[in-house]
């Protein structure tokens, strides 16, 4: 039987060019998520909506409730960049 509340929640969001959707995550990771971002920003960084979409789409297919649970980003899978972003948000949100 079909789910489409799972499928809601967990379903890569269509892409729209230069935007980036957060449906479908918990708050408290959309919180961590975007504190992470623009801490990133803050130190100079830039960071493209294309490569957000995928970290957000794993994050979200994952069913990932919180940063904390990541504890081995590398190891699970993620892009160079993505275990970049994960690990700098973590810092940021534990400090």
């Amino acid at each position: 039987m079909f789910d489409e509340a799972r499928w809601r929640r967990t379903d890569k969001a269509i892409c729209i060019t230069r935007e980036v959707s957060l449906r479908g995550l918990p708050d408290r990771l959309v919180a961590e998520v975007l504190y992470g971002l623009w801490a990133r920003i803050q130190q100079g960084y830039k960071t493209r909506p294309e490569c957000l979409r995928p970290l957000y789409d794993r994050l979200r297919a994952r069913r990932t409730r919180t940063l904390e649970t990541v504890t081995d980003p590398a190891g699970a899978g993620f892009s160079r960049e993505q275990v970049m972003m994960i690990r700098a948000a973590r810092r940021r949100s534990a400090g």
